[in-house]
Parts: C-alpha cells; sequence; structure tokens
C-alpha cells in the first residue's frame, strides 16, 4: 500500500514546483527579451528591410530625416543597389554609453568588396512592451549625402540609374550602409568611380568628383 503524502510535504512539492516553473518564465522572457525585442535584433531587422529595398519601413524604423536630394537609392530596386555589395553582416552585442542612461551603441561589422567595415548604431529605451518585454527605438538622425560633380555631362549614372545634374552636382541621400557606383559616358567623354562606401551616420556631402 502507498504511502500517501503529508499535507505539508505536498505543499513543499507545490511549491518546488512553482519555483522552477518561475525560473524557467524568467529565463524565457530574458531570452525573448534579447533575441525578439533587444536592439541588436532591432539592427538586424533595419539591414533586412534595406537588403529588400522595403525603404519606408525602414525610414520609420530608423527615425530618421531624408535631406534634399534625389531619393533614387532610398527604396525599391535603388535601395537594393546599395545594399547588395555589403557581405558578411553581423551585430555585436549591445554596450552601454557612458553618461547616457538607457541608451546603447549597437556595432556591426560586414565587408565590401573584401575590405572589412564597421557601422555605429545608437539605440534608446523606450518603455516597456506588455510589461515584461523593453522597447528600444533608434535614436533619431538624419540620412547621410553624396554629393557627385561631374564636368562634361548633364546626367550622371548612380548604381546603373539615371541622375541628372544640377550645374554639375547632384546630392543622393542613402542609408547606412551603402555602396555607390557612379559613372558617366558621352560620345566624347567618360569616366567612373566604384565601390564608394558610406558607413558612418555623421558623414555629409560625401565627395564624388566624376572627371573625364
Amino acid at each position: 500500500m502507498s504511502e500517501r503524502l503529508s499535507p505539508t510535504r505536498v505543499a513543499a512539492i507545490w511549491a518546488a514546483a512553482l519555483v522552477v516553473l518561475a525560473v524557467v518564465a524568467v529565463s524565457v522572457i530574458a531570452l525573448v527579451n534579447q533575441r525578439v525585442f533587444g536592439p541588436a535584433q532591432m539592427v538586424k531587422t533595419l539591414h533586412s528591410h534595406l537588403v529588400n529595398g522595403e525603404g519606408a519601413r525602414a525610414l520609420g524604423l530608423l527615425n530618421a530625416k531624408v535631406p534634399p536630394g534625389n531619393a533614387l537609392l532610398l527604396d525599391g530596386e535603388g535601395l537594393k543597389a546599395a545594399s547588395a555589395d555589403i557581405k558578411d553582416f553581423t551585430v555585436g552585442e549591445p554596450e552601454e554609453n557612458p553618461g547616457a542612461e538607457d541608451t546603447v551603441k549597437v556595432v556591426a561589422s560586414y565587408s565590401v568588396h573584401g575590405v572589412e567595415q564597421q557601422t555605429s548604431y545608437q539605440l534608446r529605451n523606450a518603455g516597456n512592451r506588455w510589461m515584461f518585454f523593453d522597447e528600444w527605438e533608434f535614436i533619431p538622425t538624419t540620412l547621410p549625402t553624396v554629393a557627385i560633380s561631374a564636368n562634361t555631362t548633364n546626367e550622371v549614372v548612380v548604381n546603373s540609374r539615371p541622375a541628372p545634374l544640377v550645374k554639375g552636382r547632384a546630392t543622393v541621400p542613402v542609408f547606412v550602409p551603402a555602396v555607390i557606383d557612379t559613372s558617366f559616358a558621352t560620345p566624347n567623354f567618360a569616366a567612373d568611380s566604384r565601390g564608394l562606401a558610406v558607413t558612418d551616420f555623421a558623414k555629409k556631402d560625401t565627395a564624388v568628383k566624376l572627371r573625364t
């Protein structure tokens, strides 16, 4: 005949089971918080939008302003072309910013034509979602620009797309990272500049001068 458990022992077993379940629940929440809602995942999601040519989604996620210029590389096939040479994109662990509470830096590493590059992203904690999960957002920024100039043509080609020049110049806003190829060809003149990598949000009017 089996021994009946005393109420005290039953209570102890249930208490131990509840402790185990609580530990498992906390571990699961922490893992989901990091892998699904964490700042590193935000950077991965942003890059996925860029690779897929989803400019509107990327812009909304990034909280970025678009400076004046030709937007040919900010959506669709143009955006895909600017992102195509970004290879082996990996995201590091978030790093706290000293003196800036509830903000972190996330560094992404990748290669462009075999050359190792990095981009830093700044994010801040925006509260909680469903009580348990942190909510992160990119600190608002302004997209960088590339300033393209040429001396013997009224139009250049940027990543296989035509871009007219105004007074010999075109300003092209880009997401980060981006790889820019520029060229022009007329019956008498030609020039090209290939593989310019824009890796820093702080870069403004990176100059590309096409000369015959």
